[in-house]
């Protein structure tokens, strides 16, 4: 009797051993399948405003194209300037455990305006350059690093710059003017490289802070006013031309929103 009773006791412990089992076993599956606190992975929009230092040079490659004027050297004038930009960007992220990486466009109205004179060759007569940033836009890759919700990237990628640029040499020989402008007002290419601080403050909602550099390519103007000039220059065969080189630093701060 006593072993009856001892048979079905440890067959009762089993079959309630093996219930708690099984009790906890969709407990375990929940906590391994559950999901992350955040993810950077989606589709984002934004805005952004900041502050952009422009520099620019205008080089004067053929003095000989003004009539009076026997010597051939150059004449650079550089200006920086400070101003602001404002836009918005749109991208997408895709997270790999810490690893984010993600395609970033965006596209911005730029206010950096500078103006600069100074002497014109030996001549003793004067040059004046003004440059205008308008707009800028860029396509770029974007790789960093997620802390918790912070993620610190960078970023690399074509860009657009359209720039205003103006020279405007003020020249005299044998009393006649012989002077006049040299514009351009266009789209140049550009290298855009930078880096930037992300802060998620919700599952949707994140923050910035982020530097760009943004290198354009040449751009070289004709003159806008040929009356001054002459049929043909001593060297040149033509009126010369002016070598524009412009770069822009921004730091901008964004808010997105990610779907």
């Amino acid at each position: 009797m006593r072993l009856k009773y001892l048979m079905l006791a440890t067959v009762s412990s089993l079959a309630l051993t093996g219930v708690a089992t099984a009790a906890d076993m969709p407990l375990k599956v929940r906590e391994q399948t559950a999901a992350p606190a955040h993810t950077w992975t989606g589709f984002y929009v934004g805005g952004s405003l900041g502050i952009a230092y422009s520099r620019t040079s205008g080089d004067i490659s053929d003095p000989m194209a003004f009539d009076g004027y026997g010597a051939y050297n150059m004449n650079r004038l550089d200006r920086a300037a400070v101003g602001w930009i404002g836009g918005g960007q749109a991208g997408y992220n895709w997270q790999s455990r810490r690893f984010v990486f993600g395609v970033e466009g965006d596209l911005s109205y730029l206010s950096a305006t500078g103006t600069v004179s100074g002497p014109y060759v030996d001549s003793g007569d004067s040059v004046t350059v003004t440059s205008k940033p308008k707009a800028f836009a860029s396509v770029r890759g974007r790789f960093g690093w997620d802390f918790d919700g912070t993620l610190v990237y960078g970023t690399a990628g074509l860009g657009w710059l359209k720039t205003e640029h103006n020279t405007y040499v003020n020249a005299l020989s044998g009393g006649v003017p012989k002077g006049g402008n040299f514009r351009s007002d266009k789209w140049a290419p550009a290298i855009v490289v930078g880096g930037g601080v992300e802060h998620m403050i919700s599952r949707n909602w994140s923050v910035r802070g982020e530097v760009l550099w943004v290198y354009a390519e040449n751009v070289d103007a004709g003159p806008t006013d040929n009356r001054y000039f002459p049929a043909g220059a001593p060297s040149s065969g033509g009126a010369g031309v002016v070598k524009y080189d412009q770069n822009v630093v921004l730091g901008r701060f964004g808010v997105n929103y990610k779907f």
